[in-house]
C-alpha cells in the first residue's frame, strides 16, 4: 500500500488481558488492530479494521492472527490466505488478484472521504 501512496496515520490496538469481556451487542468482537490510512492530506482518513479470532484456552491473540481486514463501513474486505493453496502459482494468482481488486475499490471510495 506504500507503494501507491498509502501511508499510516494513526494506529489503535484493542486490549486483551485476560478473558475478553465484550459487550454481546459488539458488531465486531473480533477486531484486533486498525490504521486509520490517507495518501492526500486534502482527504480525511480512512480506517481498515483487522479481524481475529482469539484462542479460547488462552485468551490471547496476536496481530498475525489476522483471517481478513476491511474498509471500515463499506462492507469490503481482504481475505488473507493462510492455507497451503498460496504455494501454487493458482493460489498466489487468485490472492493477488483479490489484493488488486481491495486496493482499487479502496482508491474508488477515497473521494468520498474529501474534506468538506
Amino acid at each position: 500500500m506504500e507503494g501507491l501512496g498509502w501511508r499510516i496515520v494513526d494506529e489503535v490496538e484493542r486490549e486483551f488481558k485476560g478473558k475478553p469481556k465484550w459487550r454481546t451487542k459488539d458488531e465486531t468482537p473480533n477486531l484486533i488492530y486498525s490504521w486509520s490510512i490517507r495518501r492526500n492530506p486534502s482527504y480525511n482518513s480512512i480506517w481498515l479494521d483487522f479481524i481475529a479470532w482469539w484462542n479460547y484456552r488462552t485468551y490471547e491473540i496476536d496481530i498475525h492472527d489476522c483471517s481478513h481486514c476491511q474498509i471500515r463501513g463499506q462492507g469490503i474486505q481482504l481475505d488473507f490466505a493462510k492455507d497451503k493453496s498460496l504455494g501454487n502459482d493458482r493460489g498466489m494468482l487468485d490472492w493477488k488478484n483479490k489484493l488488486d481488486d481491495f486496493l482499487n475499490r479502496l482508491n474508488e471510495i477515497e473521494v468520498q472521504y474529501m474534506k468538506p
